[in-house]
């Protein structure tokens, strides 16, 4: 059975792991692997300001835990996110937005019935090939 101190080592373990991965801008990072981390997902690289604050000890006593938590906070100072504003989303616009993507599902399982394998209307690749490269455009000119 893990105790909580296991539990609370492995999750720090974890971070460090994530912070890194974002640090080096990894393709994967292992925000899964603990309850910390996934709950730190969107703060930690995300679309959100975040602040952290570091806890150190002046005491000898401390000094390799003060040293471990100032690596931390260095590593985690270069983690770049890209805040936005939460959007206000009326009522009639979300259910647009339900019905749509309803509507699309729909495509979706007609598409499949007619053919052997999960296949997507010509027309909704098409749309979302538009979605991306506009997407992509927009990325590379910010």
């Amino acid at each position: 059975m893990i105790t909580p101190d296991q539990e609370r080592d492995v999750s720090l373990l974890t971070l460090g792991r994530v912070i890194n991965a974002l640090v080096e801008h990894s393709p994967h990072v292992p925000y899964r692997d603990s309850k910390l981390t996934r709950i730190l997902r969107d703060s930690l690289g995300g679309k959100t300001k975040t602040c952290i604050i570091a806890t150190i000890s002046p005491s000898a006593y401390c000094m390799e835990e003060t040293l471990s938590t100032l690596d931390y906070a260095s590593r985690a100072k270069s983690i770049k996110n890209k805040p936005e504003a939460n959007q206000k989303v009326s009522k009639v616009v979300l259910l647009k937005d339900l019905y749509m993507e309803i509507d699309r599902m729909k495509e979706d399982i007609r598409a499949a019935r007619e053919k052997n394998g999960v296949y997507i209307s010509h027309e909704r690749f098409a749309k979302e090939e538009a979605e991306k490269k506009v997407i992509y455009l927009f990325s590379i000119s910010s």
